[in-house]
């Protein structure tokens, strides 16, 4: 303690202190110090992988942490177990949500179509079949309007096979 602080807590002879000066404590006292260091332990990387599960962001963890982001990003260059539980966390966490999402769409046909159209499940798309047909009508034979009717029916097929199999 600096011999100024010291002087205001205790009262320096050279100055008269009140009665409410005496009984009030400085501020400093009251602030807990922040912490300046991560400790590479369990308890550090068990929370890490916690937080990453949530998918907390580096700069949410950190200010959990009660610390700086460099500080944090820091541990993770020092610390290889650190950036480990870390990625271990944020894989818990989406396989979570994606166990999560399986049973809503278990009971929800809106959310399995949904599933259904992404790319990590099944890859199907919303791809209208008459979008890029033309379908304008002419004045021809009727050999002419088969021979059309059989055409756009091939492209259908053409373009219905493709989606099926998750290659549109």
């Amino acid at each position: 303690m600096t011999k100024e602080i010291e002087n205001y807590i205790l009262g320096d002879p050279g100055h008269r202190v009140t009665k409410r000066a005496a009984r009030c404590r400085p501020a400093f006292q009251y602030k807990q110090p922040r912490r300046r260091k991560l400790e590479p332990t369990e308890q550090t990387f068990g929370t890490l992988r916690s937080l990453a599960s949530r998918m907390c962001t580096q700069k949410e963890a950190a200010a959990i942490l009660q610390v700086h982001v460099d500080t944090l990003q820091k541990f993770f260059r020092a610390n290889p177990e650190a950036r480990e539980a870390w990625g271990e966390g944020k894989e818990l966490g989406r396989a979570q949500l994606r166990m999560l999402l399986w049973q809503q769409a278990v009971d929800n046909p809106a959310q399995a179509r949904f599933l259904a159209k992404q790319k990590t499940w099944l890859g199907y798309q919303d791809n209208p079949a008459t979008a890029k047909v033309d379908v304008t009508v002419k004045d021809c034979s009727e050999a002419e309007r088969r021979a059309r009717i059989q055409e756009l029916q091939e492209r259908l097929l053409k373009t219905t096979a493709s989606s099926d199999t998750g290659s549109g």
